[in-house]
């Protein structure tokens, strides 16, 4: 392992900041070519980005990063108003010399065990292990990784729907809620 810069406090700590980044058009187009290359999708390519950033940076090979799942999982659950928000674990032997490919097929793998398996509530496997009281806000990862589409008008998005309007609202930092927080957006 690679020796932190940083002592991680004793507490909770919430400093963070947001740093954002748009990808030039011609790299998504090759990550999308990627990815369609592998059977795969923008999420998990995205993800295997950031399970190779980890390896490298930290020389560490098993690795675990969180992802929400909607929980909608069901026909009968679609309708439903409220969240039904889940959490789901990827962990995966990252070794040095891994290919992306090889990577990509880890991480693939591991992806779609984990949402075959996204109705077991993660507080129900934190209990029965347990885990819980951990210094990180869930104990078995603290990087999170969100993929999502966005091509309804990216940024500026507004909508009337049954009186009700919906508009997108910038991101602000409300605190650091994991060490890391990857959040991949994909825009027209």
């Amino acid at each position: 392992d690679v020796a932190p810069d940083l002592v991680r406090p004793a507490g909770p700590c919430l400093e963070s900041d947001i740093v954002s980044r748009t990808l030039p058009d011609t790299l998504m187009g090759r990550l999308k070519a990627f990815s369609d290359a592998q059977g795969g999708t923008l999420f998990i390519t995205g993800l295997t980005a950031v399970m190779a950033l980890l390896q490298r940076e930290t020389g560490r090979e098993d690795l675990g990063v969180g992802s929400p799942v909607a929980g909608r999982n069901r026909p009968e659950l679609e309708q439903l108003v409220g969240p039904l928000l889940n959490h789901v674990v990827i962990r995966i032997q990252a070794g040095p010399d891994m290919t992306l490919r090889v990577l990509e097929a880890a991480v693939r793998e591991t992806l779609l065990e984990a949402f075959a398996n996204q109705d077991v509530p993660l507080e129900h496997v934190v209990e029965a292990l347990g885990r819980g009281g951990a210094v990180t806000p869930d104990p078995f990862y603290s990087v999170s990784f969100v993929s999502q589409r966005a091509f309804a008008g990216g940024r500026n998005f507004t909508s009337t729907s049954g009186g009700v309007n919906l508009r997108t609202l910038p991101s602000k930092s409300q605190g650091a809620l994991y060490d890391q927080f990857y959040f991949l957006v994909e825009r027209e």
